[in-house]
């Protein structure tokens, strides 16, 4: 039957009647027969009663087998005789032949099979509907003594009825038996501990709203309390007084810098109130809700109102508290008036001189341990625990090792376990018997593990749309919806922590001016418009105070700072106390505020406003946005005479195209310095030429990223994402400070592959056990490019990203052999992820600055294809300066129309082209030298017949249907007559005027150069047999192919892709088409070697790993321009495609090489 229906409970309220011991144990899919098999084994031995839980989470397969060995007991106590009982295990007396097996079971919810015939044959089934809520909930009252139980139990049912019929759907809405017995359980308490004669319906209405209201959505609520006013008429509700309580939580929000707004506080007290009537619960709401701030602030006034109260009982440690830091006090001072002379000398007696050990006082009250756990950056066995294949040992997971940790730790303690992560299926189900009445977990090896005293189990999810209503039901529910969080809370919090002992009131009043008249408007203004992924408020005003922040401090470190202006405020107060004792008083110092700070923090937040609030903005918006803001300075301006006029900016330009300068105080273009020209020292793949999106993109991440702000770019391919942090990183960053690592995701890269690659620049030397980080005194920057690549699981999470979010959340990840938890430092994380792919978890989002990167324009690019071909024909610019222009254009256009004609769709799931593609082309047409074209002097020709040998090879090799190819065609013939007012046809003909057969380049000719083949087939033929001639007498694999047209055609367009840098080739067709042979030819052709993995059929990865190391080696120790030659038929894993991912992305494969390696 469905959850709370009694199952569980009447199996066991049936053994109790009879005398029975019963075990319940909670199944999960990682069971095997042979834990099965031990379990029926030990219930033969002594006639035990077993009740499994949710039997139909075990497999298909194993069920099966269940079968068979449960039908050999039930044979063999029907005999009464010896039973052999499964798996070839001894023979068993059954000493009491009234053993019994009862299955339960939740049909139709998510994670279940549906039982085999064989075994349902051996049960008898009881279908388990509706409890009768209204009898339990009666007599239980009775039993905790109130006299009016059965109006109440009816009142109590209808509560619960009325909610589930008029409330909202709600994943984490649950009004079953269990929902009923919290309330009971709630009320038993409230009656034990107040008055005697405190009126009994009083009490059920606080249960009832105890349990519910924390769970309710802002617009359930009053609905809920309506149906409560007509249930309960004459009970007037009291708000529950926690004294102690409400002075600790005011006490530690000012400590940590919070802001307690009532909605806040009434969140805290509702967590507090559902952990007294529920040991299993759960905070759920969106990202940037609250949920770890009410969980940290009610543990930390738990513990303070513990310690207060234990000092108030102890008189005696107060007293000792306050001697101590007295005398600590004197000392200080005593040493701060000694002399630089006397310091100096105190300093050397000290050194080397054991000093006394200052007296510690143990307060001995009541702690609140914590315990967090992602559960979906980790695999299940990490989780609950695996028995090794080879040993056949247990080995114990996280959640195991964590139930011990708590069963050693003091009772008195409060233990929270919270399970910080997605809820789902896979995983949640195996917590059920700790949920319930059982309060244990039960491991796949049998083991079971009682809760601790005072151990309370907790989820901080975002939602529970894969949750069953199995767990919904065992959980009490605290729900936080964003828009209770006003955004304005952050700028309060980031102003005090800031900037509260740095500003006067002066300056108090201009920020907040700054704040409503400017930001307000902005952020509605944002919310309004259409954005590549989907903005609140909240995460707006924070990606603003980050980068506001990174201006206000410029190049200073924030922590140091701070630290800097507690000091001052330290020295002020030491300062106005020295003045009291003296009989003067000190006038607080003021801080003054000139027009030209005004005018400089206006223009800063400005920027930060521009590049946060529009930065997420297209290219439409951002024009429309831009008005905006001039329109909202304007009127600002107008307010604030302080401001200086000169250091606004320009009201006749974009601002997206302006930037402030601190030093000249004014506002400028971004733009590219000067005539850029390439410098002729470089090679083709290190070109990056700076464009105004490009500068002002650098300059936005630099800046973050030396304020340790993590930035997601994100935007179309070809935008320049990766190129703009690959620039930064390895180019513009002191290698002294920082260390850099570059990854890419694939769709299926594992989650321990990512660990691997985040951890291989850190070590764990000279740092504390458990800490890891980059050589000290450095920080390890790492660029994740296509960070939102990973599939999403079956239900919906993506663990990779659940790693990342650990580390932001946490700041490390689980050690995955010694289970410990690795603090990691000085590591910083920034990414990059294109459009139209999976979306990523919002709490994951938060923690990235987002900054869109708009489609590049017409006009840069044609800057930047002319730029490049003015590089290329340097050599002989004069005779083809006539060109360059039209060739850009020509190259731009036809670029343009393939990217629309050519869509990609499912049987054509290739058909992507983007920027890159233009790129090929160029370095194609620039790798025939000059000196080619001047022994023929047809440079219009030769260049237009490389160019369309180029185009054909990067783009027309892709399509795969006759009508395409057509396409394609008239997209060629129209531009080659716009831009040359030629075709096709006519630029087929030679300097002699002879007519062009085959459209052929190559380094087939005995010089090894890459030109044009303007010869005959024979003699075209003749070069290449002669390569295979001298192919053959070095190698012992001979090449024995007759040389025909396609091949020759074949061998061209490889030969091409291995001569250029940072060319790969994927080579599709049937097998026997030639692919290896030419492949290898065209290798030798080259002068690279082959390499080739070893082995026809799958290797194990270990085989893979071994090769790939001593191929990797011979490349970089020989020299060796090698080229690997792979055969999909070679790989029957995801697991081989991530490292050959990886080799193309990063150049490298992560963890390949180890240590001194």
């Amino acid at each position: 039957g469905p959850a709370g229906t009694g199952k569980t409970e009447t199996t066991k309220d049936l053994a109790k009647a009879i005398a029975k011991h019963c075990v319940v144990f909670n199944c999960s899919d990682a069971l095997d027969y042979i834990a099965m098999g031990k379990f029926f084994k030990g219930l033969c031995s002594c006639g035990s009663w077993a009740c499994f839980d949710e039997f139909n989470r075990i497999e298909l397969e194993v069920l099966s087998v269940i079968a068979q060995q449960i039908l050999t007991i039930q044979t063999a106590i029907y005999k009464l005789s010896l039973a052999r009982v499964v798996n070839n295990n001894p023979t068993f007396n059954f000493e009491d032949s009234s053993c019994a097996i009862f299955i339960t079971m939740n049909p139709g919810y998510q994670g279940r099979s549906e039982l085999p015939d064989n075994l349902k044959a051996l049960f008898r089934p009881v279908a388990m509907m509706i409890p009768n809520y209204t009898m339990i909930t009666e007599i239980s009252l009775y039993s905790y003594g109130f006299q009016y139980a059965r109006e109440l139990a009816i009142k109590i049912t209808y509560s619960l009825k009325l909610a589930s019929e008029q409330l909202s759907t709600q994943s984490h809405y649950d009004f079953g038996m269990r929902a009923v017995k919290s309330i009971i359980l709630a009320a038993g308490t409230l009656k034990r501990t107040m008055d005697a004669d405190e009126d009994e319906y009083y009490l059920i209405l606080k249960a009832i709203r105890d349990c519910n209201i924390p769970k309710f959505t802002h617009k359930d609520v009053p609905l809920f309390e309506a149906i409560l006013q007509d249930l309960f008429p004459t009970t007037q509700f009291k708000v529950g007084q926690y004294e102690l309580l409400h002075h600790a939580i005011k006490k530690i929000s000012e400590t940590n810098n919070l802001v307690l707004y009532d909605r806040f506080y009434q969140k805290i007290i509702e967590l507090f109130e559902t952990i007294q009537v529920r040991h299993g619960l759960m905070i759920v709401g969106g990202a940037l809700g609250g949920k770890s701030s009410i969980l940290k602030v009610l543990g930390d006034s738990i513990e303070l109102s513990n310690k207060e109260e234990y000092l108030k009982q102890h008189p005696e440690i107060v007293e000792l508290m306050h001697k101590l830091q007295k005398e600590e006090e004197e000392r200080e001072l005593a040493y701060k008036n000694l002399s630089q002379i006397e310091k100096r000398r105190l300093a050397r007696q000290q050194t080397g001189i054991d000093l006394a050990p200052k007296q510690e006082i143990v307060l001995e009250y009541d702690r609140v341990k914590k315990f967090f756990i992602n559960p979906k950056s980790i695999s299940g066995q990490m989780l609950f625990g695996d028995v090794e294949e080879a040993s056949g040992e247990w080995h114990d997971g996280i959640t195991a090792l964590t139930f011990r940790q708590c069963q050693e730790e003091d009772s008195n303690h409060y233990k929270w376990v919270v399970f910080d992560g997605p809820v789902d299926a896979l995983w949640i189900e195996n917590m059920n018997t700790v949920l319930d009445d059982n309060k244990k977990l039960c491991l796949t090896n049998g083991e079971t593990i009682p809760l601790a005293n005072k151990m309370s189990i907790m989820f901080e999810v975002e939602n529970l749309y894969e949750a069953s209503p199995a767990t919904v039901s065992r959980c009490g529910m605290v729900y936080l919806e964003q828009q209770d969080l006003k955004w304005e809370v952050f700028y309060t919090c980031w102003y005090n922590n800031l900037t509260g002992n740095l500003q006067g009131e002066e300056q108090n009043q201009f920020y907040h001016s700054l704040l409503e008249e400017l930001l307000k408007p902005a952020i509605e203004y944002l919310l309004k418009k259409k954005t590549p992924l989907p903005v609140t408020p909240q995460w707006a005003a924070m990606n603003f105070l980050k980068m506001f922040e990174g201006f206000l401090l410029k190049k200073k470190n924030k922590a140091q700072t701070i630290e800097a202006l507690k000091y001052e405020q330290e020295q002020q107060i030491s300062r106005e106390k020295a003045a009291l004792l003296e009989g003067k008083e000190l006038q607080a110092k003021k801080k003054t505020f000139s027009d030209k700070e005004k005018s400089e923090v206006f223009s800063k937040f400005l920027m930060a406003m521009i590049w946060s609030c529009g930065g997420l903005l297209l290219e439409e918006e951002r024009d429309q946005f831009s008005l905006v803001l001039h329109n909202l300075i304007k009127i600002y301006i107008q307010k604030e005479k302080d401001i200086i006029k000169s250091t606004l900016p320009n009201e006749k330009e974009n601002l997206f195209d302006q930037r402030f300068f601190s030093q000249k105080m004014n506002w400028n273009l971004w733009k590219v310095g000067g005539q850029y020209k390439i410098p002729p020292e470089i090679q083709f793949y290190e070109i990056f030429i700076p464009t105004t999106d490009s500068i002002r993109y650098t300059y936005l991440l630099k800046s973050l990223l030396l304020h340790n702000t993590s930035t997601l770019f994100l935007g179309k391919t070809g935008t320049g994402k990766t190129a703009i942090h690959k620039r930064l990183l390895l180019n513009d960053l002191d290698p002294d400070s920082f260390i850099t690592t570059i990854t890419a995701f694939s769709a299926n890269i594992p989650v321990n592959q990512v660990q691997d690659v985040l951890e291989s620049k850190l070590e764990k030397q000279k740092r504390k056990k458990g800490v890891y980080g980059p050589l000290i005194g450095r920080i390890n920057i790492i660029f994740v490019d296509d960070i939102n690549m990973p599939n999403k699981e079956y239900y919906g999470a993506q663990p990779p990203l659940e790693l990342i979010r650990q580390y932001f959340t946490y700041g490390g990840w689980y050690d995955r052999k010694a289970l410990e938890f690795n603090q990691i430092v000085d590591i910083q994380i920034t990414a990059a992820m294109g459009m139209g792919r999976a979306s990523i978890s919002d709490r994951l989002l938060r923690h990235f600055h987002l900054i869109y990167l708009n489609p590049t324009d017409s006009n840069t690019l044609f800057f930047m294809t002319q730029k490049i071909l003015e590089w290329g024909f340097r050599e002989h610019i004069d005779k083809i300066k006539f060109m360059t222009q039209n060739l850009s254009n020509l190259c731009l256009q036809v670029h343009k129309q393939i990217e629309k004609t050519f869509l990609p769709l499912p049987s054509k799931s290739h058909y992507l082209f983007n920027f890159r593609d233009l790129m090929n082309v160029l370095q194609g047409v620039l790798e025939v030298p000059g000196s080619k074209y001047e022994a023929t002097g047809d440079y219009q020709g030769q260049i237009l017949r490389l160019w369309l040998f180029e185009t054909n090879c990067v783009y027309k090799d892709r399509l795969i249907e006759k009508k395409d190819i057509f396409k394609y065609d008239s997209i060629i013939k129209e531009n080659l007559e716009i831009y040359f007012k030629t075709s096709v046809d006519k630029i087929m003909f030679d300097f002699k005027g002879e007519p062009i057969k085959d459209l052929l380049f190559g380094n087939f000719k005995p010089d090894n150069v890459y030109q044009e083949l303007n010869m005959d087939q024979n003699t075209i033929r003749k070069l290449i047999q002669d390569h295979i001639d001298s192919y053959n007498r070095i190698n012992n694999q001979k090449i024995n192919i007759v040389v025909f047209h396609d091949a020759i055609q074949l061998l061209s367009k490889i030969n091409r892709i291995i001569n250029q840098t940072f060319s790969h080739a994927l080579l599709i067709g049937l097998g026997g088409s030639g692919a290896h042979t030419l492949t290898r030819l065209a290798t030798f052709i080259s002068g690279y070697t082959i390499q080739e993995i070893e082995g026809e059929k799958s290797l194990s990865i270990d085989d893979w790993k071994d090769q790939m190391r001593q191929l990797l080696k011979n490349i970089v120790m020989k020299e060796q321009r090698s080229v690997l030659l792979l055969s999909d038929s070679q790989f029957d894993s995801e697991l081989y495609f991530e490292d050959i991912n990886n080799l193309l992305n990063l150049g490298e494969i992560p963890n390949l090489f180890q240590g001194e390696e």
